[in-house]
């Protein structure tokens, strides 16, 4: 038991007032004791998450107390370097808490809330083994692959399972750069193999009857989806492309690592088709700091709405009944089929896809039924 008096930690909860957690340490020069309050608490929003965090928090420092911890400036430098690290042995709930953090600030919402959410059912499934308290250094290959095999026992497929690998290994990885793991647990779990999807494209009649219909009731929808199809980006890149990315004299638009799905550059071929859709938005009157695809679709400097687009088109599909598996990302499908057939070669196409090999161009271009050509034999020589 330690020798220095202490007055344990608590949660201080107002409504007016940051939140924190108080407590009272030994402070050996001055003979007394000093209060202490840690706001940390008070940066996470909800009370359930609050009321989570600072349980932990509490708990830690209160075994630091208990331990004996105190201050004492004149104390050895070895000792000061032992109380001041401390919170490095995070726990397995810690660890997956600050990685959630770290991952906030670099990851869109939508993103963000993926590996929040795989975080959750990772930690529920550590906290039900009894495990979530344990050093997250003492997590190993096995334990991930148990958590891997649970999930696809509670109904998850192949595809699944190696994306919550996935984000497992990238929080991981975060933890790996800040030393709060020396190697990564979840690096060379082998991926289990996923089934092909099976995108769905336009026919030239379906094209033709769209075509007709949004040139007629939304001309600068049938705009972006020229985009889409011509250059193969996606709508919400589209929605976040600025007239300073696109340079007509070099016939390239750029996206920056800001705005892409990958979040690296990628740089798209204007083509003919592509450059007449850009003529017709007169870009050359128009600030390069403004969205080409703005609010209502104008280019102005306000951000165009979530779903506004997709929502606008979807009526239109379901007005002309081709089925709920067409949507407007099926412009992109289309136009790497039409790209495909026409002689683009798949070198180029990856190029334009932004894809990082051509084996993930092949596997899209399977997954839209291409590549076998069934005539292919037609000229096989006879004996």
């Amino acid at each position: 038991m330690p020798q220095t008096p202490y007055r344990l930690a608590r949660l201080v909860e107002s409504k007016d007032h940051p939140w924190y957690i108080v407590f009272y340490v030994w402070d050996a020069q001055k003979a007394k004791l000093v209060r202490k309050k840690d706001y940390d608490v008070s940066k996470l929003n909800g009370i359930s998450l609050r009321r989570n965090f600072a349980r932990k928090r509490i708990a830690d420092i209160n075994k630091m107390l208990l331990d004996g911890y105190h201050i004492d400036r004149q104390k050895h430098s070895d000792d000061k370097a032992k109380t001041i690290n401390f919170r490095r042995e995070y726990s397995v709930a810690d660890a997956f808490k600050t990685a959630l953090m770290l991952t906030k600030s670099t990851k869109r919402p939508a993103t963000y809330n993926s590996y929040s959410s795989v975080a959750g059912i990772f930690v529920d499934f550590c906290r039900a083994h009894g495990w979530e308290k344990w050093p997250i250094k003492s997590l190993t290959k096995k334990d991930i692959i148990s958590f891997l095999d649970y999930a696809q026992v509670k109904g998850c497929n192949n595809t699944t399972r190696n994306k919550y690998g996935g984000y497992i290994k990238a929080m991981m990885g975060l933890m790996v750069e800040r030393g709060m793991l020396e190697t990564n647990p979840a690096s060379g779990i082998k991926r289990e193999p996923e089934e092909t999807g099976r995108n769905i494209a336009y026919s030239s009649d379906q094209v033709s009857k769209l075509k007709e219909a949004m040139t007629d009731l939304h001309p600068r929808l049938w705009i972006f989806v020229r985009f889409i199809y011509y250059g193969f980006i996606r709508p919400a890149e589209l929605s976040r492309l600025k007239v300073s990315m696109i340079d007509v004299r070099s016939r390239t638009i750029n996206l920056p690592p800001p705005i892409t799905k990958n979040r690296k550059a990628r740089h798209v071929r204007i083509s003919p088709g592509l450059l007449g859709a850009i003529m017709e938005l007169k870009l050359e009157n128009c600030r390069r700091d403004h969205y080409v695809f703005g609010y209502n679709l104008q280019t102005c400097d306000k951000p165009l709405q979530k779903n506004f687009a997709t929502s606008r088109h979807q009526k239109l599909v379901e007005r002309l009944d081709f089925g709920s598996d067409y949507t407007l990302y099926s412009w992109k499908h289309t136009g790497v089929v039409d790209h495909y057939k026409a002689g683009i070669d798949i070198k180029s196409l990856q190029q334009q896809l932004g894809h990082a090999s051509l084996q993930e161009t092949s596997i899209y271009l399977k997954s839209l039924g291409l590549l076998a050509d069934e005539a292919a034999f037609d000229l096989a020589p006879t004996l």
